[in-house]
C-alpha cells in the first residue's frame, strides 16, 4: 500500500513539472508543504542544530544539545549587516558622513580579520587592554611634559625644543587618517555587503547540510546529508565547553573539546553559534556530568571498545542538575 501511495505522489510531481502553466503554482505548493508537515521536518532535521537547541528529559533536565560548526570565514558576518546598516545611515545622513562611514567599514573589516586570525581569551584581553592603556597614558604624559618644558623654556627666553611632542605621537596619526579620502558611497557598501552575504550564506548552508552534531554526554553524533549518522563514544574527563576567544564570544560563538578516552586525544569543534549564550555552560556541564562515562570506573574489559555503552548515574545526585539546567 505504501508503494502505491509513493507511486501516486511521484506521478503527481511529474505531472506538475510537465505542465508549464502549473509552474506559477509551485510557490503555493511549497507553502502548503511547509504548513502540512514540511516546516516541522525542516526544523527537526536541520534548523534545530542551527538554533543550538537543548532537549530535556522527562524530569526537565538537559539530555542532548544540537549544534553546527562553521568555517572561520563566517565570522565576517558583521560585514553583511554592518555594511547594510552603514549604507542606510549614509543614505539618511548624506554625503557629508561618507568619510566617517568609510572608516567605520574599514574598522569593521579589521575587527572581523582579528576575530578569524587571533584567539583572544579573557586573560590575554586584559593584557592587551593594559598595554593599550599604558601606550595611551605614556603618549598623554609625553604631551603634558613637552608643553611644560616648552613653557619653561619660553619663560627663560629660550626657543621651544619639544614642540614636536606637544601633541603626542597618537594625535598626529589620527589627524593623518582623518585627512585621507576614506569616503564611501551607498552603492559601494551595498555591493560589498551582497558579496559578503553570498560568502557567509554559503558557509551557513554548508554547515546546516554537512556539519550537524548532537552531544548527549555518551556520544558525539554527526549528521551529514546523504550519509548515515556517525556516533563516537566520548568520556566526560576530556569533554568541556570552552570560550577561548572573546571576539567570537561577543556574538555568541564558542568551542567544544570532546574527549575520546584514547589517552590525550580529543575532538575539537570550533565556531559553534549560540553556544556562548548565558546558561549554556551549565546545561552542557549537566549533560556531561549526568550521562558520560568515567574511564576509572570501567572495570569490564569487554566494554573497553565501546565506552559509550556504559553509563555512570552516580556522577551527580538526581536533583543536582536541576539548578544547572535552570541557567
Amino acid at each position: 500500500m505504501e508503494n502505491v501511495i509513493q507511486d501516486v505522489s511521484e506521478k503527481k510531481r511529474k505531472s506538475v513539472l510537465r505542465r508549464p502553466w502549473m509552474w506559477p503554482l509551485l510557490p503555493f505548493l511549497a507553502v502548503k508543504w511547509m504548513i502540512f508537515g514540511g516546516w516541522k521536518w525542516t526544523w527537526d532535521e536541520f534548523l534545530i542544530h542551527l538554533a543550538c537547541q537543548v532537549d530535556k528529559d522527562e524530569d526537565g533536565n538537559p539530555s542532548i544539545i544540537y549544534f553546527v560548526t562553521f568555517c572561520d570565514l563566517v565570522h565576517f558576518h558583521p560585514m553583511v549587516w554592518g555594511g547594510f546598516g552603514l549604507a542606510a545611515y549614509l543614505a539618511s545622513a548624506g554625503q557629508q558622513a561618507a568619510d566617517l562611514v568609510g572608516l567605520l567599514y574599514v574598522a569593521l573589516f579589521c575587527w572581523c580579520g582579528l576575530t578569524v586570525t587571533v584567539n583572544l581569551p579573557f586573560r590575554r584581553l586584559v593584557r592587551v587592554i593594559t598595554v593599550i592603556a599604558l601606550i595611551v597614558g605614556a603618549d598623554f604624559g609625553l604631551s603634558v611634559a613637552a608643553e611644560r618644558l616648552d613653557a619653561t623654556l619660553v619663560a627663560a627666553n629660550w626657543p621651544r625644543l619639544a614642540f614636536w611632542a606637544e601633541q603626542g605621537a597618537l594625535r598626529p596619526i589620527r589627524d593623518f587618517i582623518t585627512q585621507l579620502d576614506t569616503g564611501a558611497s551607498v552603492g559601494f557598501l551595498v555591493i560589498f555587503s551582497i558579496i559578503w552575504s553570498v560568502v557567509v550564506g554559503y558557509f551557513v548552508v554548508y554547515a546546516i547540510l554537512f556539519k550537524r552534531f548532537g552531544f548527549d554526554g555518551e556520544h558525539l553524533i554527526h549528521w551529514e546529508l546523504g550519509e548515515s549518522q556517525r556516533m563516537t563514544p566520548v568520556y566526560y574527563q576530556g569533554s568541556v565547553l570552552r570560550q577561548r576567544d572573546i571576539l567570537e564570544g561577543i556574538f555568541g560563538f564558542s568551542s567544544m573539546s570532546i574527549g575520546t578516552g584514547k589517552g590525550s586525544e580529543s575532538i575539537s569543534l570550533d565556531n559553534i553559534p549560540f553556544m556562548a549564550l548565558p546558561g549554556r555552560q551549565a546545561q552542557v556541564s549537566h549533560i556531561i556530568a549526568r550521562k558520560a562515562v568515567d574511564p576509572t570506573e570501567v572495570t569490564n574489559g569487554g566494554t573497553s571498545g565501546n565506552p559509550g555503552a556504559l553509563r555512570n548515574p552516580r556522577r551527580i545526585p538526581d536533583d543536582a542538575g536541576d539548578a544547572g539546567a535552570g541557567g
